[in-house]
């Protein structure tokens, strides 16, 4: 996680299911907070969820994480923020109801103000040629960001059908192992899920591949 300056920042403010999100735009990139992602996903602790979510995956996270010193109605504090893809990736990772209608937002909102946000470079005459110019070139390169970004988010979502369990496939895998249990250890789970824990190297359902749940139910 780097520290960053808090200088030339805007903070967006937009409505999720009745929460106000917090989104900070600065130099060209939009960064959301902490908090904001947990009262999106309605943690019961917002920030500090947040914070153990990410220290679980912070190998995958730390380059899309940084600490800006932001002015609050408190004063001035350091506030951890996450770029668009370290949200994506925060919100990927929950396992909170509104995990998936809150991705799709993110996604969406961002869209919206990289629309809305292109600007040019100096005070032209509206209409001429160099206005022109410089407006179409704006707007060609907020395009080619745009699509650059959407496409790293598709990559991502393809990416998570294979490695993240998916719920339906997680529930067949806890009703498989109950059955095992029953039939073969006389209801001891542990006798069917510590050797599953310990091949798959993993400590939940949620942290099964879905390639290798799928294997497991195919048996």
């Amino acid at each position: 996680m780097t520290e960053a300056e808090s200088r030339n920042y805007e903070i967006i403010q937009k409505n999720f299911d009745g929460n106000e999100i917090d989104l900070i735009e600065r130099e060209d990139d939009i960064w959301i907070t902490a908090e904001a992602l947990g009262v999106g996903l309605e943690y019961k602790n917002p920030r500090k969820d947040i914070m153990q979510l990410y220290y679980r995956h912070k190998d995958e996270l730390e380059e899309y994480s940084s600490i800006l010193n932001l002015s609050t109605e408190a004063g001035r504090r350091e506030t951890t923020v996450f770029t668009e893809m370290g949200a994506y990736l925060l919100i990927m990772f929950s396992n909170q109801s509104k995990a998936k209608k809150f991705r799709k937002w993110v996604v969406k909102v961002v869209k919206e103000i990289r629309k809305e946000g292109f600007y040019i470079e100096k005070q032209l005459e509206v209409g001429s040629s160099e206005w022109i110019i410089q407006t179409l070139d704006a707007m060609k390169a907020m395009a080619i960001k745009q699509q650059e970004q959407e496409k790293r988010l598709k990559n991502l979502e393809e990416k998570d059908r294979y490695i993240f369990v998916i719920p339906r496939t997680k529930r067949k895998l806890q009703d498989e192992v109950h059955r095992i249990a029953i039939e073969h250890f006389n209801g001891d789970h542990s006798k069917v899920w510590n050797p599953l824990k310990a091949h798959f190297q993993v400590s939940r359902y949620e942290e099964f591949r879905e390639e290798d749940a799928q294997t497991i139910l195919k048996g």
